[in-house]
Protein backbone atom coordinates (compact mmCIF):
# COMPACT_ATOMS: atom_id res chain seq x y z
CA UNK A 1 0.00 0.00 0.00
CA UNK A 2 1.29 3.22 -0.63
CA UNK A 3 2.29 6.42 1.87
CA UNK A 4 -0.89 8.77 0.41
CA UNK A 5 -3.04 5.81 0.31
CA UNK A 6 -2.41 5.04 4.00
CA UNK A 7 -2.32 9.01 4.47
CA UNK A 8 -5.95 9.23 2.69
CA UNK A 9 -7.16 6.03 5.41
CA UNK A 10 -6.03 8.04 8.34
CA UNK A 11 -7.79 11.41 6.92
CA UNK A 12 -11.13 9.29 6.13
CA UNK A 13 -10.80 7.72 9.58
CA UNK A 14 -10.40 11.07 11.32
CA UNK A 15 -13.20 12.44 9.38
CA UNK A 16 -15.99 9.70 10.27
CA UNK A 17 -14.22 10.13 13.76
CA UNK A 18 -15.54 13.56 14.18
CA UNK A 19 -18.82 13.47 12.71
CA UNK A 20 -19.31 10.62 15.24
CA UNK A 21 -18.21 13.06 17.91
CA UNK A 22 -20.70 15.89 16.05
CA UNK A 23 -23.47 13.08 16.36
CA UNK A 24 -22.84 12.82 20.32
CA UNK A 25 -23.01 16.24 20.77
CA UNK A 26 -26.02 16.91 19.03
CA UNK A 27 -27.50 14.49 20.95
CA UNK A 28 -26.38 15.58 24.17
CA UNK A 29 -27.81 19.00 23.61
CA UNK A 30 -30.93 17.93 22.64
CA UNK A 31 -31.30 15.62 25.85
CA UNK A 32 -30.42 19.09 27.60
CA UNK A 33 -32.68 21.27 26.13
CA UNK A 34 -35.58 18.19 26.50
CA UNK A 35 -34.56 18.37 30.15
CA UNK A 36 -34.63 21.99 30.58
CA UNK A 37 -38.29 22.02 29.04
CA UNK A 38 -38.97 19.47 31.53
CA UNK A 39 -37.74 21.25 34.34
CA UNK A 40 -39.69 24.38 33.44
CA UNK A 41 -42.95 22.36 32.36
CA UNK A 42 -42.50 20.74 36.38
CA UNK A 43 -42.13 23.71 37.92
CA UNK A 44 -44.72 26.21 36.35
CA UNK A 45 -47.89 25.27 38.25
CA UNK A 46 -46.12 24.98 41.92
CA UNK A 47 -44.48 28.78 40.80
CA UNK A 48 -48.03 29.80 39.90
CA UNK A 49 -49.16 28.59 42.77
CA UNK A 50 -46.98 30.23 45.32
CA UNK A 51 -47.52 33.57 43.40
CA UNK A 52 -51.28 33.58 43.54
CA UNK A 53 -50.85 32.21 47.72
CA UNK A 54 -48.53 35.33 48.22
CA UNK A 55 -50.46 38.13 46.44
CA UNK A 56 -53.18 36.83 49.07
CA UNK A 57 -51.72 37.54 52.04
CA UNK A 58 -51.79 39.98 54.17
CA UNK A 59 -49.85 41.08 57.69
CA UNK A 60 -53.16 41.68 59.42
CA UNK A 61 -54.73 38.01 58.81
CA UNK A 62 -51.48 36.43 58.80
CA UNK A 63 -51.31 37.45 62.79
CA UNK A 64 -54.83 35.65 63.07
CA UNK A 65 -53.86 32.04 64.47
CA UNK A 66 -57.67 30.69 62.97
CA UNK A 67 -57.53 32.44 60.06
CA UNK A 68 -57.32 30.87 56.28
CA UNK A 69 -53.94 33.10 55.40
CA UNK A 70 -52.14 31.01 58.21
CA UNK A 71 -53.20 27.65 56.47
CA UNK A 72 -52.27 29.39 52.95
CA UNK A 73 -48.67 30.22 54.63
CA UNK A 74 -48.22 26.64 55.81
CA UNK A 75 -48.86 25.50 52.39
CA UNK A 76 -46.62 28.33 51.13
CA UNK A 77 -43.82 26.91 52.69
CA UNK A 78 -44.26 23.44 51.81
CA UNK A 79 -44.86 24.12 48.74
CA UNK A 80 -41.41 26.01 48.55
CA UNK A 81 -39.98 23.14 50.43
CA UNK A 82 -41.42 20.86 47.71
CA UNK A 83 -39.76 22.86 45.11
CA UNK A 84 -36.60 23.04 46.71
CA UNK A 85 -36.13 19.02 46.85
CA UNK A 86 -37.13 18.81 43.43
CA UNK A 87 -34.39 21.31 42.22
CA UNK A 88 -31.99 19.18 44.03
CA UNK A 89 -33.49 16.18 42.60
CA UNK A 90 -32.50 17.39 39.00
CA UNK A 91 -29.12 18.92 39.65
CA UNK A 92 -28.43 15.51 41.41
CA UNK A 93 -29.73 13.78 38.14
CA UNK A 94 -27.49 15.94 36.01
CA UNK A 95 -24.81 15.61 37.95
CA UNK A 96 -24.96 11.63 38.07
CA UNK A 97 -26.34 11.22 34.30
CA UNK A 98 -23.49 14.11 33.00
CA UNK A 99 -25.97 15.51 30.92
CA UNK A 100 -27.78 12.17 29.78
CA UNK A 101 -30.99 10.53 30.49
CA UNK A 102 -30.20 7.12 31.64
CA UNK A 103 -32.52 4.65 30.12
CA UNK A 104 -31.51 1.44 32.48
CA UNK A 105 -34.69 -0.65 33.67
CA UNK A 106 -34.68 -1.32 37.75
CA UNK A 107 -37.04 -2.53 39.99
CA UNK A 108 -39.03 0.06 41.34
CA UNK A 109 -41.57 0.35 43.64
CA UNK A 110 -44.40 2.41 41.95
CA UNK A 111 -46.41 2.49 45.02
CA UNK A 112 -43.59 5.04 46.63
CA UNK A 113 -42.73 6.41 43.22
CA UNK A 114 -46.10 7.84 42.95
CA UNK A 115 -46.40 9.46 46.80
CA UNK A 116 -43.19 11.10 46.07
CA UNK A 117 -44.54 12.79 43.37
CA UNK A 118 -48.43 13.57 44.98
CA UNK A 119 -46.67 15.08 47.72
CA UNK A 120 -45.22 17.93 45.27
CA UNK A 121 -48.54 18.59 43.83
CA UNK A 122 -50.78 18.32 47.01
CA UNK A 123 -50.94 21.73 47.79
CA UNK A 124 -51.52 22.84 43.84
CA UNK A 125 -53.86 20.32 43.78
CA UNK A 126 -56.28 21.23 47.12
CA UNK A 127 -55.65 25.44 45.89
CA UNK A 128 -57.69 23.99 42.92
CA UNK A 129 -60.34 22.82 45.35
CA UNK A 130 -60.13 19.43 44.14
CA UNK A 131 -59.73 16.52 46.00
CA UNK A 132 -57.19 13.79 46.04
CA UNK A 133 -58.88 10.13 45.49
CA UNK A 134 -55.59 7.47 46.25
CA UNK A 135 -56.76 3.96 45.39
CA UNK A 136 -52.94 1.60 45.78
CA UNK A 137 -51.67 -0.51 47.70
CA UNK A 138 -47.64 -0.45 49.84
CA UNK A 139 -44.93 -1.95 48.01
CA UNK A 140 -45.92 -2.65 44.66
CA UNK A 141 -42.89 -3.18 42.15
CA UNK A 142 -42.67 -3.04 38.69
CA UNK A 143 -39.32 -3.23 36.15
CA UNK A 144 -39.20 0.34 34.84
CA UNK A 145 -37.01 3.24 34.93
CA UNK A 146 -37.63 5.70 38.02
CA UNK A 147 -36.64 8.66 36.90
CA UNK A 148 -38.65 8.76 33.32
CA UNK A 149 -41.45 7.47 35.38
CA UNK A 150 -41.56 10.05 38.06
CA UNK A 151 -41.46 12.62 35.16
CA UNK A 152 -44.41 11.11 33.55
CA UNK A 153 -45.76 10.83 36.51
CA UNK A 154 -45.69 14.66 37.52
CA UNK A 155 -47.24 15.79 34.17
CA UNK A 156 -50.25 13.36 34.29
CA UNK A 157 -50.84 14.98 37.77
CA UNK A 158 -50.43 18.03 36.49
CA UNK A 159 -52.38 17.89 33.74
CA UNK A 160 -54.87 16.66 35.62
CA UNK A 161 -55.13 19.38 38.16
CA UNK A 162 -54.80 22.52 35.60
CA UNK A 163 -57.83 21.00 33.47
CA UNK A 164 -59.64 20.78 36.66
CA UNK A 165 -61.63 22.81 39.37
CA UNK A 166 -63.61 21.76 42.51
CA UNK A 167 -63.67 18.13 41.01
CA UNK A 168 -61.83 15.00 41.95
CA UNK A 169 -58.52 13.21 40.71
CA UNK A 170 -58.53 9.69 41.22
CA UNK A 171 -55.10 8.07 41.46
CA UNK A 172 -54.94 3.96 41.43
CA UNK A 173 -53.14 0.97 41.02
CA UNK A 174 -54.38 -2.16 39.30
CA UNK A 175 -52.80 -4.96 38.77
CA UNK A 176 -53.82 -8.18 35.79
CA UNK A 177 -51.34 -10.83 35.84
CA UNK A 178 -48.07 -9.56 34.57
CA UNK A 179 -49.10 -6.00 34.27
CA UNK A 180 -49.62 -3.11 36.59
CA UNK A 181 -51.90 0.28 35.49
CA UNK A 182 -51.04 3.40 37.07
CA UNK A 183 -54.37 5.36 36.45
CA UNK A 184 -54.94 8.90 36.43
CA UNK A 185 -58.32 9.90 36.29
CA UNK A 186 -59.60 13.46 36.59
CA UNK A 187 -63.29 14.75 36.09
CA UNK A 188 -62.38 17.88 34.65
CA UNK A 189 -62.96 19.74 31.52
CA UNK A 190 -61.27 17.38 29.34
CA UNK A 191 -60.11 17.87 25.94
CA UNK A 192 -59.82 16.20 22.41
CA UNK A 193 -57.94 12.99 23.00
CA UNK A 194 -57.85 11.95 19.72
CA UNK A 195 -56.57 15.14 18.16
CA UNK A 196 -54.30 15.60 20.73
CA UNK A 197 -52.72 12.04 19.60
CA UNK A 198 -53.10 13.21 16.24
CA UNK A 199 -50.55 16.09 16.84
CA UNK A 200 -47.95 13.92 19.11
CA UNK A 201 -47.95 11.56 16.45
CA UNK A 202 -46.79 14.60 14.25
CA UNK A 203 -44.86 15.86 15.86
CA UNK A 204 -46.58 18.88 15.91
CA UNK A 205 -45.88 21.04 19.49
CA UNK A 206 -47.93 23.58 20.90
CA UNK A 207 -47.76 25.33 24.26
CA UNK A 208 -51.23 23.44 25.64
CA UNK A 209 -50.03 19.99 24.86
CA UNK A 210 -46.07 20.67 26.07
CA UNK A 211 -47.30 17.99 29.22
CA UNK A 212 -48.46 14.99 26.91
CA UNK A 213 -45.52 15.58 24.79
CA UNK A 214 -43.42 15.18 27.13
CA UNK A 215 -45.15 11.94 28.31
CA UNK A 216 -45.18 10.68 24.79
CA UNK A 217 -41.17 11.14 24.21
CA UNK A 218 -40.16 9.85 27.55
CA UNK A 219 -42.55 6.82 27.69
CA UNK A 220 -41.31 6.32 23.76
CA UNK A 221 -37.76 6.04 24.97
CA UNK A 222 -37.91 3.11 27.44
CA UNK A 223 -40.79 1.53 25.87
CA UNK A 224 -43.41 2.09 28.38
CA UNK A 225 -46.94 2.16 27.10
CA UNK A 226 -49.70 4.48 28.28
CA UNK A 227 -53.19 4.90 27.38
CA UNK A 228 -55.26 8.55 27.18
CA UNK A 229 -59.10 8.71 26.78
CA UNK A 230 -60.65 12.15 27.16
CA UNK A 231 -64.07 13.87 26.28
CA UNK A 232 -65.30 17.54 26.76
CA UNK A 233 -67.08 17.93 30.02
CA UNK A 234 -66.54 14.61 31.45
CA UNK A 235 -62.81 14.19 32.28
CA UNK A 236 -59.46 12.51 31.10
CA UNK A 237 -58.44 8.52 32.07
CA UNK A 238 -54.60 8.20 31.86
CA UNK A 239 -53.28 5.07 32.88
CA UNK A 240 -49.11 3.88 32.30
CA UNK A 241 -48.61 0.08 31.52
CA UNK A 242 -45.85 -1.60 33.90
CA UNK A 243 -44.64 -4.97 33.76
CA UNK A 244 -45.30 -6.21 37.28
CA UNK A 245 -41.69 -7.91 39.16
Amino acid sequence: METNDIQDIKECDAYYELLDKHADLVVKYDTIVKICKIVMHDIRSPLRFLSDVAESLTLEGVKQPEHVQRKHLKMLVETCQNLSHFGNNVLDWFISNKFEISLQQEKVNISETLRENIRIYENVIESNNNVLDLDFEDDIFVSTNKEISSIIIRNAIDNANKYTRDGVIKISIARWRQTVSVSIIDNGKGFDAEKLLEQIHDNVTVSHNLGFRIIHDMAKQVGLEYTISSKKGVGTNFALIYTQV
